[in-house]
């Protein structure tokens, strides 16, 4: 079946009484039994049914198992953030005098939950070059524990080889994880790959309408998936079912706001590189980008995320195209309906200077800017970006001496 229909089919776990287009939303902390012993026995189905609102309700396991079908997965795991997911696979799989590697193009967040927070517990935190591949094989140690990657890297788009890096990790015993946000698993299925973790914050592409946060974690092996669940019993971190409704409401529309809206990226990402102003659009399914070989081979189609760098790489002109967009409204998040602009002054902090590889170099130096492609006309698109452009460009006017 395809992923368009895949998205429309009635989710599996929905409670028998009752049948509706869509999900109801049941709400619980307290589940209720039918006899003393089946409560004393309640512990046998924490992984599969119901024990403890903590746990899940029918709407939140109908969303998890949705989920499961298009990432190709055992089980998924709920959390209430993009974020909150990355951390339980970390606390499910990390403990004191472990060895952990991260890509140098990682998410900022999640950088500085290992720097702050995991190397306090006594975890060694190491970053790597996405571009290493192969190579990361002379980091691995005894003591690595997980290696996580991040293809395209949210900021800088830098493409990772991310079977290379699997097979390494699989050599040496290390467990992979993904941060598979931008690409979804529509476009891009990381455990088919080998990763051992999928991991999205559902609050962008899937949830769409910048009014819920939630994140995924998609695995292939039940064990994995049970430790998962034991981690969250331990933290309590747990999703509302109201937030699932409207999580499920999204996934409904996935396909065909991806389609709309990567089409809509890749003729901006094109116009964007015949501009005089643009100094380097970052975009793997940009022919010209230094990750496209790789983007062709691992992904089914494109994210509608890019980021550029104007000719003039301070920040007061990447100050003066961000505040002349009307249409790309200034906000932190991205794969929503929406356009986006995030101006960040210098590029993300990185351990390594710049390496060979053409697009980490001009990734990490000067003022980057983030376009996160909406569900607006193209046409208009480009307008708003023509002004911005425009009021980026220095001026020809030369001061009197």
């Amino acid at each position: 079946m395809h992923p368009a229909t895949l998205l429309l089919e009635p989710a599996v776990g929905v409670p028998a009484g009752f049948s509706a287009a869509s999900v109801p939303v049941h709400r619980a902390s307290t589940v209720l039994f039918k006899d003393a012993d089946s409560f004393a026995a309640r512990g046998r189905q924490l992984y599969d049914g119901y024990t403890y609102g903590l746990y899940g309700t029918p709407t939140t396991e109908a969303l998890a198992r949705k989920l499961a079908v298009l990432e190709g997965a055992e089980r998924v795991l709920l959390a209430p953030s993009g974020l909150a997911a990355i951390h339980l696979v970390n606390l499910a799989v990390l403990r004191a005098g472990d060895h952990l590697l991260l890509s140098d193009a990682m998410y900022g967040p999640t950088r500085r939950a290992a720097t702050d927070l995991l190397a306090g517990l006594g975890i060694e935190v190491e970053f790597y070059p996405p571009q290493c591949g192969s190579a990361i094989a002379r980091l691995l140690r005894p003591e690595t524990r997980l290696v996580w990657i991040e293809s395209p890297a949210s900021l800088t788009m830098e493409m990772q080889d991310v079977r290379a890096i699997v097979s390494a990790a699989r050599k040496s015993g290390a467990q992979v994880a993904m941060d598979n946000t931008w690409a979804t698993p529509l476009r891009l299925r990381p455990l088919a790959m080998g990763v051992d973790f999928s991991v999205q914050a559902l609050t962008k592409f899937v949830a769409a309408h910048a009014d819920v946060l939630m994140g995924s974690i998609a695995v292939s092996d039940a064990a994995i998936f049970r430790r998962l669940r034991d981690m969250q019993g331990l933290t309590g971190i747990a999703v509302s079912p109201d937030d699932c409704s409207l999580v499920l409401r999204g996934l409904e529309t996935l396909d065909l706001r991806l389609e709309r809206q990567t089409s809509t990226a890749l003729a901006i990402a094109r116009w964007l590189e015949q501009q005089p102003a643009v100094g380097q659009v970052l975009f793997p399914p940009l022919a010209s980008d230094p990750g496209h070989a790789l983007w062709k081979r691992d992904c089914r189609g494109a994210g509608s995320v890019l980021s550029l760098r104007l000719r003039d790489t301070g920040w007061p002109a990447a100050r003066r195209f961000a505040d002349a967009l009307r249409l790309f409204r200034l906000g932190a998040s991205w794969g929503g309906v929406h356009s986006l602009v995030a101006p960040y002054p210098s590029a993300p902090e990185r351990r390594f200077g710049p390496p060979s590889n053409p697009q980490s170099a001009a990734a990490i130096s000067g003022a980057l800017l983030r376009l996160s492609v909406g569900l607006e006309d193209p046409r208009d698109l480009i307008e708003d970006l023509r002004r911005a452009v425009r009021a980026a460009a220095p001026s020809k006017r030369r001061k009197k001496s």
